[in-house]
């Protein structure tokens, strides 16, 4: 039982949702930098501060294309 509750834990940790060629080219902007931990967008004018916690198995860049 202790098996098959870590086999499934393992499974779903591994098995994260990638994201879109989209997604990953906008790492490539000059206002976004990227770390091990964190992505940080700083545009010139910001318009208000937002903190998305990724979640739901998807990758932590699937969410740029919502924040800019």
């Amino acid at each position: 039982m202790l098996a098959l509750i870590v086999g499934v834990f393992l499974f779903v940790r591994l098995n994260t949702y990638q994201p879109l060629p989209e997604a990953t080219a906008l790492l490539e902007l000059a206002h976004v930098e990227e770390t091990n931990d964190w992505l940080k967008l700083s545009p010139e004018s910001p318009q208000a501060r937002i903190v998305f916690y990724p979640g739901g198995l998807v990758e932590p860049v699937s969410y740029l294309s919502l924040s800019l």
